[in-house]
């Protein structure tokens, strides 16, 4: 050990600098230039806040305005669109099909007054078939049934058809042809090729027609023979009345 007395160590000293007033101003007004930009701060967030919101109002009126815009497009389109399907059903109607009424009592009781017929325009005449067609001396339209086909000669005798000398049952008239026989009536009466157009053949191109009605029917016993250029079509489906739908 060394000898004496050891000397304290003394700790260094730290001398603070008293506060100048200048400093104690300049911390003034950097509270209050804090306070400024806080109040500043607030305000623009108001501001802000308050654009923000008109512009969300202004959206909802866009909104609004785009829904009926979008509504007046939806109806346009449904309107175009239901114009020009009809405006198709129209043009294959008026190349495939028609729905004529039926007017007067001339092919009772097969179809009666006021009944809607279809009728195919694409469809095949055969004998006995229901034809709409134009009347070639009042240019009426009218159904009558085929009887008798080109090239063929006919005759009605004893109310029984015959088609070049051999007999035709007309089996859509057996009822109405029995209930006739039975009051010793014939339901058609009697003629002949001849005794309407003075030749033996029908021509080709053309038709003879009877109403099922066969004593009050106008038909070619009275305007003659039916041209092909002037069918429509053939009748297929009674449509009306519902209840007595019938396919032909």
């Amino acid at each position: 050990m060394k000898q004496g007395s050891q000397k304290k160590k003394q700790r260094p000293t730290t001398k603070t600098k008293p506060i100048s007033n200048d400093n104690h101003k300049e911390r003034k007004k950097r509270k209050s230039s804090n306070k400024k930009n806080a109040s500043i701060n607030a305000k623009t967030h108001k501001i802000q806040k308050q654009q923000s919101a008109k512009r969300n109002r202004l959206t909802k009126k866009q909104r609004i305005a785009l829904k009926k815009m979008q509504r007046k497009k939806l109806v346009l389109e449904l309107i175009i669109t239901i114009i020009s399907t009809l405006s198709l059903i129209s043009v294959i109607a008026y190349f495939i099909f028609a729905i004529p009424k039926v007017e007067g009592y001339s092919m009772t009781p097969t179809i009666n007054d006021k009944d809607r017929l279809f009728v195919s325009k694409w469809g095949q005449v055969k004998r006995f078939s229901l034809i709409y067609f134009k009347e070639p001396k009042k240019n009426e339209v009218m159904i009558r049934r085929v009887i008798a086909l080109p090239g063929e000669d006919f005759f009605y005798e004893k109310g029984k058809l015959y088609i070049n000398g051999e007999e035709i049952v007309e089996r859509f008239m057996s009822q109405e042809t029995q209930s006739n026989e039975e009051k010793n009536s014939n339901i058609t009466p009697d003629f002949s090729l001849q005794d309407i157009l003075q030749v033996k053949r029908i021509p080709k191109g053309k038709y003879v027609v009877l109403g099922d009605n066969r004593r009050y029917s106008t038909d070619s016993r009275y305007f003659g023979l039916i041209d092909e250029k002037d069918i429509i079509g053939v009748v297929t489906i009674r449509l009306f009345p519902i209840h007595e739908m019938t396919h032909f």
